[in-house]
């Protein structure tokens, strides 16, 4: 399922094979797989956009010699995701953003920003993916894997010494750094809307009545709950009540 609803979001491998090659793997979600910044900013845009995912376009428009416009590609714009479970994704995101481990890059200028972070085992990456409901765009900070000073030597951004001081292996504090900037610029002058708000079915689920077990045994108690779509299971515990009794 996580898979899948990686693929629906946009989200592409760096080697250009199929995402459900990692299916065996439990861990994708970690940060195992090699995955491109730009499929990334797709992915979130996805959410951004209430499910509806668009493939990325370089071209606004291509004006002809004479004046004429040529068409450019479609963005092949589709719902692929719920828009009720975006609008929930958006909910959790915006504390990432606001409270959580993307605080450092966190525009704070009055707009709905959602974010993830990401920081790979030993920091060998750390990402910032953020976005507002207008635009979406991720920053990654990585070592080289081709080089042989990382191969040998050192397989971590942390303390990599860079303009300004040293890295500290943090997604919001080292790739936040480039998120925020870049992203305030691209969003001078637009609009600053709100995330739909998600609904209360995609906050709190489906809620169902439990059935009184008065009077009931054990195995009629127990069919009458996962009847009612409750899963059940069966503990001893110290009581005055005779061995055996059901207690509830």
């Amino acid at each position: 399922a996580g898979i899948d609803m990686a693929k629906n979001a946009g989200v592409k491998l760096a080697d250009g094979k199929d995402l459900r090659t990692m299916q065996d793997i439990p861990s994708f979600v970690l940060g195992v797989a090699d995955v491109t910044p730009l499929s990334m900013a797709e992915a979130y845009a996805t959410f951004a956009n209430r499910g509806v995912h668009c493939d990325p376009i370089i071209l606004k428009s291509v004006t002809a010699r004479d004046g004429k416009e040529v068409a450019v590609p479609s963005a092949n714009c589709k719902q692929t995701i719920p828009k009720e479970v975006a609008d929930g994704v958006n909910h959790i995101l915006k504390s990432v953003a606001l409270q959580g481990t993307g605080r450092p890059a966190a525009l704070r200028d009055g707009r709905d920003e959602a974010g993830k972070t990401g920081t790979t085992n030993s920091a060998a990456a750390v990402w910032y993916a953020g976005y507002t409901p207008e635009m979406a765009g991720v920053a990654m900070i990585a070592i080289d894997k081709t080089n042989d000073y990382y191969k040998t030597h050192r397989k971590s951004v942390d303390g990599v010494r860079v303009k300004g001081g040293r890295l500290n292996g943090s997604g919001g504090g080292d790739a936040g750094k480039i998120w925020r900037p870049a992203m305030k610029s691209a969003l001078e002058g637009k609009p600053k809307t709100k995330f739909t708000a998600p609904s209360k079915k995609i906050l709190e689920g489906e809620r169902v009545a439990v059935p009184s077990t008065r009077g009931m045994g054990m195995e009629e108690a127990r069919r009458t709950l996962e009847a009612a779509g409750f899963s059940t299971a069966k503990r001893y515990v110290y009581s005055d009540s005779r061995e055996g009794a059901y207690l509830g």
